[in-house]
């Protein structure tokens, strides 16, 4: 879903749109409506909207990480996590060993 990387989601939202997304699998399939929301998936090859915010999410950080530091969005990210006591307890001890290895196991076509 675009723009889901940047939006604001709560789970009310997702569960309405996961609802929606099993009507319209349904529908597709033809399937009744006691037909689990797992074999429609299955077969459809759709992942829950959580899977798939938490996927968009962790792509855009790596893209971001991966940026040029020039970049106002890199420089914004970057200011924006120097303020947060989480990275200053947590990420400032993995970050650089993270940032290597996504390189090599994250290719990005920019």
């Amino acid at each position: 879903m675009f723009g889901m990387n940047v939006m604001a989601w709560n789970g009310g939202d997702l569960e309405k749109l996961e609802v929606l997304q099993n009507r319209v699998g349904r529908l597709a399939l033809g399937a009744p409506k006691w037909t689990a929301a797992e074999a429609l998936r299955g077969d459809l090859g759709w992942s829950v909207f959580s899977e798939r915010m938490v996927k968009a999410v962790l792509n855009y950080k790596v893209r971001i990480e991966l940026m040029e530091n020039k970049r106002w969005v890199k420089r914004i990210f970057e200011w924006n996590l120097s303020e947060s006591l989480w990275e200053k307890i947590y990420w400032g001890h993995v970050r650089r060993p993270f940032v290597l290895e996504l390189k090599e196991l994250w290719p990005i076509d920019y």
